[in-house]
């Protein structure tokens, strides 16, 4: 019984998160602001895919214009945000080196952790 409660609970908490700010549109604007003096090859490989869509969920790339949360998942499936986007911002924190934005591989595993948001 207590996990049903907590289960329905959890359900109408997703469905407030991503229904209640649709109301308001957002628009993405990536701030891509590099700084010419920082390594940013030293971070190649060091942030998978996976952590790379979790970090942004989680608000980390905020300040890049990447919204998070529901704000990421709408985005997502409004075609606002991308893979390409993300990988953008991320190296515009230093958290992935610029190679990245080429790496289709990347990129493709980025997009395919993006469309696990669809399912939502």
């Amino acid at each position: 019984m207590i996990k049903y409660i907590i289960a329905s609970g959890f359900s109408t908490a997703m469905l407030f998160n991503l229904a209640s700010p649709a109301l308001s549109s957002e628009d993405v604007a990536v701030n891509l602001n590099l700084d010419s003096n920082r390594n940013y090859y030293t971070t190649t490989n060091s942030l998978g895919a996976t952590s790379l869509v979790q970090l942004a969920y989680q608000g980390f790339l905020k300040n890049q214009g990447i919204p998070s949360h529901g704000g990421l998942v709408r985005s997502v499936m409004s075609g606002k945000v991308d893979a390409e986007t993300l990988v953008t911002a991320a190296i515009a924190v230093g958290r992935v080196s610029p190679d990245t934005l080429y790496d289709k591989g990347y990129l493709d595993l980025v997009d395919l952790r993006l469309q696990s948001f669809r399912n939502f």
